[in-house]
């Protein structure tokens, strides 16, 4: 997971086959990084909001990254 911005971090993830779930306080960021990550042909799970709302307790990483 990353706090994302405007996807440039997403996609260099997304490029080394890994599976990316990001997000991000603002839906114009995530407007911008997923027309980046349509430029660079791959795709992510974006979600907007914080990290509590995001995350789900169950759930499980491998890398966790807050940018």
């Amino acid at each position: 997971m990353s706090a994302e911005g405007g996807g440039r971090n997403a996609v260099i993830a997304a490029k080394q086959g890994w599976n990316v779930t990001a997000f991000d306080t603002s839906q114009v960021a995530k407007e911008k990084a997923l027309l980046l990550l349509d430029n660079k042909k791959v795709s992510i799970d974006y979600g907007v909001g914080v990290l509590e709302d995001i995350v789900r307790r169950d759930e499980r990483c491998d890398c966790i990254a807050l940018i």
